[in-house]
């Protein structure tokens, strides 16, 4: 449970670096 919590954080940032970069 704590680990997708995790999980779902670090895709979050990811893709929010992907589109500030794109």
């Amino acid at each position: 449970m704590v680990k997708k919590s995790i999980g779902f954080v670090l895709g979050s940032i990811f893709f929010a670096v992907v589109f500030g970069v794109a």
